[in-house]
């Protein structure tokens, strides 16, 4: 079925800039009327052949790719499959003009047809033959690679990577892009922070992301970074703003129909619930999500969705719903995402799905030590342990020398805490505080350590210290301590 634009010539060009400025406010279905009423039809296509092959494949990238993002956010079934096939004819046309540009158009528009159906690996090889072409910095579909790029990347939590190729290329956008590029730019490096431990930056270019989706009128992207700002705000154990960021994301998801994104952000209340121990809550709202994101095409969120219900299964010590329920995530993301994918899923849940008794648990330590973990430590979580080696927690019995266990994680404010110096591997600790991108210790009437933020690595909270001599030979028992001073 084909169908008529019914535009002249004259009006197309700025058709074309009506239909990518849509585009770039998230109105697809919108733009998509322009085609036509009958643009859900598979059959369906825009009759371009009587324009100049210029126009005519302008057009044709441009229904391929809107076809992508409604498909993604209606969650209409073989959508990105179409998309392909629309963006392959258009790549075959720019090759026949030739036009690189346009042929970097229809690879970036690939990639994300890809990238939503959680397979990386295509993503990345359709990204490689777009970075390939020979197209100047300032190129709008340029920039866009570099977007995708490091989207892709954060789906693979290749968070250093990526923290490193925004350096490399933020000029570009700083002198070159709009507000939907600028956004998208911070939105992926915020996330990237975020997974690394960094809330402050994660905060900083979070905020500048929201801000230029404002600017955009992008308001699904908008409540897209609401959404990773509720999962900062749960990181970091500020409960009630997490959920407030939530559930202003998840009531705009709805306003605009966009479901698949309306499941992943009830996937995000499922975190929050369960990191605040309400494990009623967190499950039946990854239910939910589970329910809507199975009737979409984006692999990667039901598989998270499905990974954090065995989360939920496993901190209720139900290990064998948990594994059931994980068994589905790691096939998902086998056959979409790869096998090292999920060996990495499988190694996440490995301390997870070990059943833990109830009272004390033995460990065994560096050195051959057997740390004795009592009530309430013994409840699935995972610990490091640390040599202390200065004085400034001896107020609450954390003194030099002695062995500390650590809880990974994001401390708040006044919480003990290790740190990590990057550059010589020195552990210290004392009271934990930051801000303004400086993470400072403090403790014992000693002169405060100030550290720049990517100077440091926090190890985590410090949750109990071992004593050898209650423990007998070859024992320390594991003693919580206060989690403030």
């Amino acid at each position: 079925m084909t169908a008529p634009i019914l535009r002249t010539k004259r009006e197309t060009k700025p058709l074309l800039r009506r239909l990518l400025r849509l585009e770039r406010q998230g109105r697809y279905a919108e733009a998509l009327a322009e085609f036509g009423d009958d643009w859900r039809d598979d059959a369906y296509l825009p009759r371009v052949d009587e324009f100049e092959p210029v126009l005519a494949t302008s057009l044709l990238i441009r229904f391929g790719c809107l076809i992508g993002y409604a498909g993604h956010v209606e969650s209409i079934p073989g959508s990105q499959e179409r998309s392909r096939d629309l963006l392959m004819d258009a790549r075959l046309r720019a090759f026949a003009i030739p036009d690189h540009e346009m042929a970097a158009a229809c690879e970036n528009g690939l990639a994300l047809t890809y990238w939503r159906t959680g397979e990386y690996r295509e993503a990345e090889v359709w990204l490689g033959e777009a970075l390939a072409r020979e197209l100047p910095p300032s190129c709008d579909e340029r920039l866009f690679s570099h977007v995708i790029s490091m989207l892709v990347r954060g789906n693979q939590q290749r968070n250093e990577r990526n923290v490193e190729y925004a350096s490399l290329v933020e000029g570009d956008f700083i002198l070159n892009g709009d507000p939907f590029l600028v956004g998208n730019l911070h939105s992926n490096l915020g996330l990237s922070f975020k997974n690394l431990g960094r809330p402050d930056k994660a905060l900083h270019h979070l905020t500048i992301a929201r801000d230029q989706f404002r600017l955009a009128r992008h308001w699904t992207y908008f409540s897209a970074v609401e959404n990773n700002l509720a999962l900062l705000y749960k990181n970091v154990g500020n409960f009630a703003a997490a959920h407030a960021a939530a559930d202003s994301a998840l009531a705009r998801h709805k306003k605009l129909k966009d479901r698949i994104r309306e499941g992943s952000t009830l996937e995000t209340k499922a975190q929050i619930f369960l990191a605040e121990g309400r494990s009623e809550g967190a499950l039946a709202a990854v239910e939910h999500a589970i329910k809507i994101l199975r009737k979409g095409e984006n692999n990667a969120y039901l598989a998270e969705a499905i990974a954090t219900k065995a989360k939920i299964f496993a901190a209720c010590a139900n290990f064998a719903d948990a594994l059931l329920t994980l068994s589905e995530a790691i096939d998902i993301t086998r056959i979409h995402s790869g096998e090292p994918a999920a060996r990495k899923l499988i190694k996440e849940f490995e301390p997870l799905l070990s059943p833990r008794p109830k009272g004390e648990r033995p460990e065994t330590s560096a050195g051959g030590l057997e740390i004795v973990l009592t009530h309430p430590l013994a409840y699935d979580r995972q610990y490091r342990g640390v040599w202390v080696q200065n004085s400034f927690l001896e107020e609450i019995g954390v003194g030099h020398g002695t062995l500390a266990l650590v809880e990974p994680g994001i401390p708040k404010r006044g919480q003990p805490v290790a740190l990590a110096v990057n550059k010589t591997n020195e552990v210290v600790c004392g009271f934990y505080d930051a801000e303004f991108g400086i993470i400072g210790i403090d403790g014992g009437g000693h002169e405060p350590m100030l550290f720049p933020d990517d100077e440091v690595t926090v190890v985590g909270k410090i949750v109990a210290v071992c004593r050898k001599e209650r423990g007998g030979a070859g024992k320390m028992i594991a003693e919580p301590i206060s989690s403030h001073r």
